[in-house]
């Protein structure tokens, strides 16, 4: 990399993470009646740091904005140790504060940590399998296996055969835990998006209907439009892990992305806003 390059990308950086706590894409159709997709990533559960309750008023606040339906792209687990307990933790919160709010959710890498299993996560996480699709409000959401995923042939041709076969002019939101395209990953970590990530790009490029992807795992918020495809990664629940002596700011925060979630708005022809936005959490004020 050229001295002038790093600067280039160093000032890429700066002005996609600088607007992290509110990124919104160009409004499309904003007369249009909408709904509020809320896109959870990387809770992270674990006993200590007081993530459980935490995570409650993450919840709380979700709801309070009353969203057609939530999607969690995955790490909800911190990891294999003391799995039971933050299985019983996650189910727990879930049950107590999100109502009849649909919730669909995704795997993580460290939801499948040795020697825990994609079984054993897709039943935690009411997972009808690995990868799957569902419709909602004349929107169809293509859920993927991002672990493992650039080896994953059986996959990828079960998403080539769903573009294919989707309905004409039916939109298609496609999500991983794994960023499909980031411009925060690429700058700090390009290893974070998902195998074959190139591919799939042009892959969604022959299908104009693909309008909207969700990603994780990189615990960065940021908004990119491509190719007419509204690319959002959802930083994430837990912040810094929860852990706050440890983060960029004191207050929680990785990266200068603060502990939040994306509130998205979609229209029957594509995405209104993306915006991220941090919850209520006194230990991170």
């Amino acid at each position: 990399m050229t001295g002038s390059t790093g600067r280039v990308l160093r000032g890429i950086a700066a002005a996609v993470l600088g607007f992290a706590v509110c990124a919104a894409a160009p409004v499309q159709d904003a007369d249009q009646k909408t709904i509020t997709l809320v896109h959870l990533t990387d809770v992270h559960m674990r006993p200590g740091f007081n993530a459980p309750e935490r995570f409650r008023l993450a919840l709380r606040d979700v709801r309070s904005r009353k969203p057609a339906l939530i999607i969690n792209t995955g790490d909800t687990l911190d990891g294999s140790a003391d799995a039971e307990v933050k299985w019983a933790s996650w189910q727990a919160a879930v049950a107590a504060e999100i109502g009849d709010i649909p919730l669909f959710n995704l795997l993580g890498n460290h939801d499948i940590d040795a020697p825990l299993t994609r079984e054993v996560a897709c039943a935690q996480l009411r997972m009808p399998s690995r990868y799957y699709r569902f419709d909602r409000f004349g929107w169809r959401f293509l859920m993927l296996d991002g672990n493992g995923f650039a080896a994953d042939q059986e996959q990828w041709d079960w998403l080539a055969r769903e573009l294919r076969e989707a309905p004409a002019g039916m939109p298609i939101a496609v999500a991983s835990h794994h960023p499909i395209f980031s411009m925060g990953a690429t700058i700090h970590s390009p290893g974070d998006q998902i195998g074959r990530w190139k591919e799939l790009v042009a892959l969604f490029a022959t299908h104009p209907n693909v309008k909207l992807c969700l990603g994780g795992h990189s615990h960065l918020a940021d908004v990119t439009r491509y190719n007419g495809v509204t690319y959002t990664t959802g930083g994430s629940v837990s912040g810094y892990w929860w852990e706050l002596e440890k983060s960029s700011d004191g207050k929680g925060s990785y990266q200068q992305t603060p502990p939040g979630y994306n509130v998205i708005r979609l229209a029957p022809s594509g995405v209104v806003s993306v915006d991220y936005v941090r919850y209520p959490d006194p230990a991170t004020r």
